[in-house]
C-alpha cells in the first residue's frame, strides 16, 4: 500500500527547490512580460471608452494560438527535467521508497501544473485590476470585442470568440478553460516524467511535439484537433454550440484524464520494476 504521506513530502521537498531553479523563474517571468504586451491594449481600449473591463480574460487567452503556445512551452519548461533528481534524492527513496517517491513525482506535477495556471490567471487579474469591474457578466469590453472591429483599432493582439460568450457564463467558460488547460499542462508533465524514466530526455522531445501539433491543426482538417491536446485549451476549438464537429468538452476531459493517470501508471510500473533511467551516477 502505497505510503501518501511519504508522497507529499517528497512533493514539499520538489516545490522548495523552486526557488533556486532559473528554469521556473524564467518561465514565470516570460508569462509575465507576455500577460503585460496581450493586456495593456485592452486595458488602454477600457480607459479610452470609460468602460471596465471583467475579470473573465482567461477563456479568450486559452483560445488565442499563440498564447496558448508560450504558455505550453513554459509547462516544458518546468517539467523537462522529470523525474526530479537532486542531492537528497537518495536519502529521499531510502527513506520514503520508490513507489511512493514516483507517486510523489506524479503529484507535483498535478500540483506544479494547478499552481501555474492559477498564477497565470491572477496575474492576469492584478494586470488589468486598474481597469476592471468585479461583474458576473462578460461586460461591454468583451462583447465589443467579440463582435466589432476595435481589437484592430485598439490594436488588441487578443481574439475574442463570440461563440464563447454566447455558449457560457463567464463563470462557467473560465472554469472549463482553466481546468483543460491544467489537465493539459498535467499531461505534458507527465508524459515527460514517464518517457523520462523510459529513456532519458525522450520525453521532452515528444512533449514539444504534442504542443506543435497545434500549429498543424490550426491549419489543418478540424479532424487533426481530436488528436492535438494542446488544442482542446480552446473553447473555440471544442464543440460548444453542439453543431459543430470539433471534439466535445466532454470528449476533452476524458482523454486527459484517462492519459494522465496511464502515463502515471505506466511510471509507477517502471520503478516498481526497477527499470528507470535513474542511474548511480545520478544519485
Amino acid at each position: 500500500m502505497i505510503n501518501f504521506k511519504n508522497s507529499f513530502h517528497c512533493v514539499l521537498h520538489t516545490f522548495r527547490a523552486w526557488k533556486f531553479n532559473p528554469q521556473i523563474i524564467s518561465a514565470f517571468i516570460v508569462q509575465i512580460i507576455l500577460l503585460q504586451i496581450i493586456l495593456s491594449p485592452i486595458s488602454k481600449f477600457s480607459a479610452s471608452v470609460q468602460e471596465p473591463v471583467a475579470p473573465w480574460i482567461f477563456p479568450f487567452l486559452s483560445s488565442d494560438y499563440y498564447v496558448i503556445l508560450i504558455i505550453m512551452f513554459g509547462a516544458l519548461l518546468l517539467f523537462c527535467n522529470a523525474p526530479f533528481i537532486g542531492p537528497q534524492t537518495r536519502f529521499m527513496l531510502v527513506r520514503c521508497g520508490k513507489t511512493p517517491w514516483i507517486c510523489g513525482q506524479v503529484l507535483y506535477v498535478l500540483l506544479a501544473s494547478l499552481v501555474y495556471v492559477s498564477l497565470i490567471h491572477i496575474i492576469a487579474i492584478l494586470l488589468l485590476l486598474p481597469d476592471m469591474q468585479w461583474t458576473n457578466t462578460w461586460g461591454k469590453i468583451y462583447y465589443t470585442l467579440a463582435a466589432s472591429n476595435a481589437g484592430q483599432v485598439y490594436n488588441v493582439p487578443l481574439s475574442f470568440s463570440y461563440n464563447i460568450i454566447l455558449a457560457y457564463s463567464p463563470i462557467a467558460a473560465t472554469a472549463i478553460s482553466m481546468c483543460l488547460t491544467w489537465l493539459v499542462c498535467s499531461f505534458i508533465g507527465v508524459l515527460i516524467l514517464a518517457l523520462n524514466l523510459f529513456k532519458r530526455k525522450s520525453g521532452v522531445f515528444i512533449a514539444a511535439g504534442f504542443i506543435l501539433l497545434e500549429v498543424i491543426a490550426l491549419n489543418s482538417a478540424f479532424s487533426t484537433t481530436y488528436f492535438s491536446p494542446v488544442s482542446w485549451c480552446s473553447l473555440a476549438c471544442l464543440n460548444i454550440t453542439g453543431y459543430s464537429q470539433y471534439p466535445s468538452v466532454v470528449y476533452a476531459f476524458s482523454v486527459l484524464l484517462v492519459s494522465i493517470l496511464g502515463l502515471a501508471l505506466f511510471s509507477i510500473l517502471i520503478i516498481y520494476k526497477n527499470k528507470g533511467y535513474i542511474t548511480k551516477e545520478e544519485l
